[in-house]
């Protein structure tokens, strides 16, 4: 099967804060995407990495993508994520695609091989997490029930899908003018049957400035003393 990586990585971070986006914060002297490309990298043999972001930022991209030895492309990203993930999608060649988040850079190479293998098996996979609390349903008047966490899941990148099931089911989102969260979001709403694969807490998207502390202690397991 072959597979390219997409990374989406255009997000501006205002959750995050500072000068600097997240996916561009420096632990150890290297950017997260960095870590968020090696992790893929350690895990399976990609056809290519295709990565979306701002023109601005292409130059950075190139030089994390160059240490890395990668076969890489980049391309403008958009306003939304789909976008972005969309203008990547029409360049790939593979047969499938791994969407990952350029903030995630913890994924085990476990989870990225399983997700890459039950999509090889079933057309669309993704990885999560179970909902451990207790699950509150809320409205504007306050709690309105708990609902049965067994049957919810937290999603994770990576998510993997076969290309041409994936960009009709994000061309479909955007002429119906929805804004998916993620891709797995799209093809649910194309009908498609989305697998899933349990993935890691440690597998967290970095969002506040607040994740700066786990991430250290994290980096320090995965990637040694930096």
């Amino acid at each position: 099967m072959s597979v390219t990586a997409v990374i989406p990585a255009a997000g501006v971070g205002k959750r995050f804060g500072g000068d600097v986006k997240k996916q561009f914060a420096e632990f150890g002297g290297r950017p997260v995407l960095y870590y968020a490309l090696k992790c893929l990298c350690d895990a399976y043999e990609f056809d290519e990495f295709i990565i979306g972001a701002g023109e601005d930022d292409f130059p950075v991209i190139r030089d994390v993508s160059d240490s890395l030895g990668i076969k890489y492309s980049i391309v403008k990203g958009g306003s939304e994520r789909w976008q972005t993930v969309l203008n990547c999608l029409l360049e790939v060649k593979s047969t499938h695609v791994l969407i990952h988040d350029a903030v995630r850079p913890f994924v085990p190479a476990e989870v990225t091989r399983e997700t890459i293998k039950t999509a090889e098996e079933h057309g669309a996979c993704i990885c999560c997490v179970p909902v451990r609390e207790t699950l509150k349903k809320i409205s504007q008047n306050g709690i309105e029930g708990t609902v049965d966490r067994n049957r919810y899941v937290l999603s994770h990148t990576p998510q993997v899908f076969e290309l041409r099931k994936l960009l009709a089911a994000v061309m479909d989102a955007a002429r119906m003018k929805t804004n998916p969260t993620d891709e797995s979001m799209a093809m649910e709403m194309a009908g498609h049957i989305v697998k899933y694969v349990e993935s890691t807490p440690e597998n967290i998207k970095i969002t506040y400035s607040s994740d700066i502390e786990l991430v250290k202690s994290l980096m320090d397991k995965y990637y040694g003393n930096i």
